[in-house]
């Protein structure tokens, strides 16, 4: 237990110099921002899911079936910097951010009835964008105006779960979810050449918090089926992710030369819908994992205080990942200790302007580092592209490093008297 203890004063320490800077992506604006799918390195080098996997090396919470296998109390935190390269017809620019992902934590009850307890503190939602406009009306510089629209903020969960071996080999799973959060939309006008006029701020505060569930099964393995010496752990995967009405709090502000109005101040609802989650994994020459998995979010449903969005759309998701792994446990940068992946997925994501879809696809690679027998250092990289520049759009090309610490102990020894 000391161990542990020791990495995570380190990865704490280490934590400080990870300073959030601007800018995620100015899509973040609608909706609940941008969906984390995934915190772990090792699932974002495999594409970011990982619904159907059994292994009890690592934590994967898309679904909360997959900790069967848990044999040794495991932690595991998250980490990433990212940068985005962003353009429409006429700019470009770049801009950079880095955050803390989370933090997980779990433990085996009967590792013979698959029977574990889980907790954590995981990424939801992030909403971070930075947009300046400058209109001057027929070229009077007088009457040129500047309006600056700004969005920090992010959702996050709190859960607690649990996982069970069911009869014929299935794996059950059900964490109950804390959902929470604080955004803010701030706008301001100036009018930089024309002092008769005064500048305004609108400073637009929401606080949601409620409840949730997330529930996943996972077959038996199939390929025992076959009798194959080449295919091992076929399996499939389900999860569903259901949520409540979040109560929001929620607050405007205007700001000008005559003082400061609170101009509403209410408690509303925030409706998320209902995502799930679908996947298939199987071993080839013990070596191989190869994963495929697919999820999908109504979020043409989504309404705040009853009011639906033009600007979002359902979305849905495919990704393949392949991971390669020797089973030649060890520690230290030995080749054949190192675990492999590769990734790609394929999104249409959430976001309609104009009538066009923002879609995404990305590329994935990933590295587990073993440290000990029983844990590691887990890298990915992610390269995106997201948007177009056509219809007065914006195009982002993404870079994004993650870095996870996976580690284990025995805890909880019985001794005999």
């Amino acid at each position: 237990m000391n161990y542990i203890r020791s990495y995570i004063f380190t990865l704490v320490l280490l934590l400080q110099l990870v300073t959030p800077a601007q800018i995620s992506s100015n899509y973040t604006k609608f909706g609940v921002g941008e969906i984390i799918y995934s915190y772990s390195g090792r699932n974002i080098g495999l594409g970011g899911l990982g619904v159907s996997v059994l292994n009890g090396s690592y934590l994967s919470f898309v679904n909360p079936a997959s900790l069967t296998k848990l044999r040794l109390t495991r932690v595991e935190f998250g980490a990433n910097l990212s940068g985005s390269f962003l353009s429409d017809n006429t700019n470009k620019g770049f801009y950079a951010s880095g955050r803390f992902d989370g933090v997980s934590l779990a433990f085996p009850v009967s590792t013979a009835n698959g029977i574990t307890l889980s907790m954590g503190l995981l990424p939801f939602s992030n909403v971070n964008y930075l947009d300046v406009k400058t209109i001057t009306p027929n070229g009077d510089l007088s009457e040129r105006s500047v309006t600056t629209y700004k969005g920090t903020g992010s959702l996050s969960k709190l859960f607690l779960g649990t996982s069970i071996k069911m009869p014929f080999d299935f794996s059950f799973g059900v964490s109950m979810d804390y959902y929470f959060g604080s955004f803010t939309y701030y706008s301001r006008i100036e009018f930089p050449n024309n002092i008769s006029k005064n500048k305004s701020e609108y400073n637009n505060k929401r606080r949601p918090g409620g409840l949730g569930s997330t529930i996943g099964i996972i077959t038996p393995d199939i390929s025992k089926l076959f009798s194959s010496n080449l295919l091992s752990e076929f399996r499939l995967g389900f999860s569903v992710n259901l949520f409540s009405e979040l109560p929001t709090d929620t607050l405007l502000i205007r700001t000008s030369v005559l003082g400061i109005d609170t101009l509403s101040n209410e408690k509303v609802n925030m409706h998320l819908p209902t995502r799930i989650f679908a996947g298939v994994s199987f071993i080839v020459n013990k070596k191989y994992l190869f994963t495929f998995d697919y999820t999908e979010q109504k979020w043409a449903n989504y309404t705040f205080n009853g009011k639906k969005s033009d600007n979002l759309r359902d979305s849905y998701r495919y990704s393949f990942g392949i991971e390669h792994d020797n089973q030649n446990k060890g520690a230290g940068l030995n080749r054949e200790h190192m675990v492999w992946r590769l990734g790609v997925s394929y999104e249409k994501t959430q976001y309609r302007f104009n009538g066009k879809g923002i879609n995404q696809i990305a590329i994935y690679s990933g590295l587990s580092l073993p440290l000990s027998l029983k844990n590691s250092l887990d890298l990915a990289l992610e390269y995106s592209i997201r948007g177009t520049t056509s219809s007065n759009l914006i195009k982002e090309n993404r870079i994004r490093f993650s870095v996870g610490l996976s580690l284990a102990e025995l805890w909880f020894i019985r001794r005999n008297r």
